[in-house]
């Protein structure tokens, strides 16, 4: 998923790259955040005490592993921490649920929802990581969302982290079951897409426990 948004300094966009890999057995998520704009910033702030060879593109991304059970693991892959470990063990959250994190399988009601728009617009098709998909289009408003289902409401609110402050113009990749193999949305102030790949197929080894130090 990748988000960019306006820089309220007036000196450009910001962009955020985030990627998640799900798995359901074990239950677990490994999600990265690049930030290119934090990453030069840490870079000139940390000049001088970096390990050799790290670069402001190393400071970009970081990694975290949520498990199950609520065991929080970071990755520490240049050493910035000084525990000699690859992972760090973070402050466990209680009741921690990592497949709560990423709710694929409400996806599909906010397929419908977007379905039931006066407005929305079937404008292709397109292959989307092997998929063929039914491209739509439409826009998406406050009035829209109240008249929406609890599950089509819950999608919406988890996909853009509440209700809806301002009209989104909004853009889906439907496979033949309705599932949204990509979804694009944007406002006046940012663009987001969101694609899925890999889907039944994703996994990732979880870290032994020598492994892991402690920050």
């Amino acid at each position: 998923m990748e988000v960019v948004t306006v820089d309220p300094t007036a000196e450009g966009d910001v962009t955020v790259t985030f990627n998640y890999q799900v798995t359901d057995d074990p239950a677990a998520v490994l999600a990265t955040v690049d930030m290119p704009f934090l990453g030069e910033t840490m870079y000139e702030l940390m000049s001088g005490q970096l390990p050799e060879g790290v670069t402001a593109e190393d400071l970009s991304a970081s990694t975290v592993l949520l498990l199950e059970g609520g065991d929080t693991l970071m990755a520490d892959p240049h050493g910035l921490y000084g525990s000699g470990t690859p992972w760090l063990r973070g402050d466990v959250e209680e009741n921690a649920d990592p497949t709560e994190s990423f709710d694929v399988e409400a996806l599909p009601d906010l397929a419908g929802a977007f379905s039931e728009l006066e407005d929305v617009t079937e404008v292709g098709t397109e292959e989307i990581d092997g998929v063929e998909t039914t491209v739509v289009e439409g826009s998406m408003s406050t009035g829209d969302i109240s008249e929406m289902t609890a599950e089509e409401r819950g999608a919406v609110e988890q996909l853009f982290g509440g209700g809806l402050e301002s009209t989104l113009n909004t853009k889906l990749w439907l496979d033949a079951d309705g599932f949204p193999m990509r979804i694009e949305f944007s406002d006046d102030e940012s663009d987001v897409w969101m694609e899925f790949s890999a889907l039944g197929s994703t996994s990732f080894e979880i870290p032994a426990e020598e492994e892991i130090g402690t920050l």
